[in-house]
């Protein structure tokens, strides 16, 4: 509101900011503007306590005045499950300067606390629906992370899922020397139990400032293209997955196909083709299974697949750490049928034959 002066008056603060539809990861927000007029901007802040935490965090920011929100509803997303938040909201003149903040009042309480979600009871989890496609939010170390789902991922696209730091110490044995740090371990679960029809891709920072400011990095003194990331099966019993990681982006993308614990881990490379593991063998792509591996093998292994009447029907070269990865299909895209067939594998100086099988 412009004055005869030309400079605009102070606003006043938003009043009865509340909530309602608290889910797992998100809160509808609305307030009452007030004798502010229409076109006022508006802020959003937020602190946070996600236990076993006693206190809340400092505030932050969750709407900026740059956004130019000149409505009195917002959807908060990306929230943790089973958390605590404040909110605040405040208006903000011509001018640039804010009102006082008024603070959330919800069932009695100045803070809402999420649902659990797929999560359950846990703590700190993002989460959200199959049907959403990408999942996306902040661990509370403020590690930005992302999953991608493909339509087809889950026959139910309302399927809960829920991903987080696990309870599992070090479940692939990897070894931490200074000024090494220990290797982080996420956890990855849907509300029922069910494993995606299809890959899906988890993308994560291994680089960022955390939520004390200070700047962590996995990687420390160690090289990113030696690292990949691996389910745990059992304790030092550990699976390699497809992965990629960008020293640009300070990220690691992995394709996987079964939610379990997951740790970041630096493989080794193999020198030769005696400890070989390929699985899964028989391998049943019309049972949730989507890939056969082939893992512990050099850099550089050449993979050829051979019908047992000699006809090369597929064949590829394993690049960087990941396991070559085989979708039963052949070189020209067309699925292939059902039986045994023979797996080539030339590397290390060596070369070796393995029949494998498929059943449709």
């Amino acid at each position: 509101l412009l004055v005869s002066t030309g400079i605009y008056t102070l606003s006043t603060a938003p009043q009865n900011l509340q909530a309602s539809n608290v889910g797992p990861s998100q809160a509808y927000l609305y307030w009452e503007a007030g004798s502010n007029p229409a076109g006022t901007k508006y802020r959003i802040l937020y602190a946070r306590r996600v236990p076993p935490a006693t206190t809340f965090e400092t505030q932050q920011v969750l709407v900026d005045t740059s956004a130019n929100l000149q409505v009195t509803t917002y959807t908060a997303t990306g929230l943790l499950t089973n958390t605590d938040y404040r909110f605040y909201v405040a208006s903000t003149n011509g001018d640039g300067v804010n009102s006082a903040l008024t603070t959330l009042s919800y069932n009695g309480a100045d803070y809402l606390t999420t649902l659990g979600g797929a999560a359950a009871a846990k703590a700190g989890y993002i989460s959200g629906l199959a049907s959403e496609g990408t999942i996306t939010g902040l661990l509370p170390d403020n590690r930005q992370v992302t999953l991608t789902i493909p339509e087809n991922a889950f026959d139910d696209p309302s399927t809960q899922i829920a991903f987080g730091v696990s309870s599992t110490a070090n479940p692939c044995q990897q070894t931490t020397i200074p000024p090494q740090v220990d290797l982080p371990v996420f956890e990855i679960i849907t509300s029922t139990g069910v494993q995606p029809k299809v890959p899906v891709t988890v993308k994560f920072k291994y680089a960022y400032t955390n939520n004390v400011g200070a700047t962590h990095n996995d990687l420390t003194g160690r090289t990113p293209a030696s690292m990949a990331l691996a389910r745990a099966v059992s304790t030092g019993n550990c699976l390699t997955q497809k992965t990629s990681v960008s020293e640009t982006a300070q990220e690691v993308t992995a394709t996987i196909n079964h939610f379990s614990d997951f740790q970041l881990v630096e493989p080794g490379a193999a020198s030769n083709l005696e400890n070989v593991l390929i699985y899964p063998n028989p391998f049943f792509p019309n049972q949730g299974q989507i890939y056969m591996y082939f893992d512990r093998i050099p850099a550089g292994t050449k993979l050829r697949l051979y019908t047992l009447s000699g006809v090369k029907a597929w064949e590829t070269q394993k690049s960087g750490v990941s396991p070559i990865t085989w979708d039963g299909r052949n070189s020209s895209g067309e699925k292939m049928a059902s039986g045994v067939y023979l797996a080539v594998l030339e590397g290390g100086g060596e070369k070796k034959i393995f029949k494998v099988a498929m059943e449709r």
